[in-house]
């Protein structure tokens, strides 16, 4: 929000969580319906899951008011966030070695997120003309880099792309899970909202919708 806040002038921006962490979207829009004439609502998800589709709507329903609030359409995982994704992932590629693509995200049983992120991978790989790919969630990485260890081939190097937004828990979790291989066999990309690229493309995204 401070990234907005210095880069669009004519807005004030709030960050809210949907669940478990405070601010809450009930409390931070209550703070300041009342304050402004209008309200963007910007949705920071990345797959078109449960959370997306039905909690964010049932959520705004609540306020009497609703008419001052305007839903502002989410980043495409694959039109939007892939080519910046992609652009900061060749830079990392080696040439002399095979690249594996391995691709982590949070937690789902929804499949229509698990195909989202099959797809996604599958494209992401394609764009990096990376053969050997690999997606599963975050909570299966100890597993995973267990599998790592056991391969003999010594000229692998492995990129691994977490499909998150924010440096957080999940984040760290990757990279105790990662810290066993070596440096100089992994890559691993930081959260989406670290990247400059996208950074600039949020703002830009946002300006268009006010």
């Amino acid at each position: 929000s401070d990234f907005i806040n210095k880069n669009i002038k004519s807005i004030k921006c709030f960050h809210c969580f949907l669940e478990k962490s405070e601010p809450s979207i009930d409390n931070c829009i209550s703070s300041v319906i009342k304050k402004y004439d209008r309200i963007f609502f910007f949705p920071l998800f990345l797959f078109k899951g449960r959370h997306f589709k039905s909690d964010i709507t049932d959520k705004l329903k609540k306020f009497s008011n609703i008419k001052k609030i305007q839903l502002i359409k989410k980043l495409s995982l694959q039109e939007d966030l892939l080519p910046i994704v992609v652009k900061n992932m060749k830079k990392k590629l080696k040439k002399d070695q095979k690249n594996i693509l391995i691709t982590l995200s949070s937690m789902s049983k929804e499949n229509c997120m698990i195909r989202e992120l099959d797809e996604y991978t599958k494209k992401l790989a394609s764009e990096l003309n990376i053969k050997d790919y690999h997606f599963d969630f975050i909570t299966n990485s100890k597993g995973l880099v267990e599998k790592i260890h056991n391969i003999s081939n010594p000229n692998i190097f492995f990129l691994v792309h977490p499909v998150i937004y924010f440096d957080g828990f999940l984040q760290k979790n990757i990279m105790e899970f990662f810290k066993t291989i070596k440096k100089e066999k992994v890559f691993i990309l930081s959260p989406l909202i670290n990247i400059k690229e996208l950074k600039r493309y949020l703002v830009k995204k946002l300006k268009a919708n006010l």
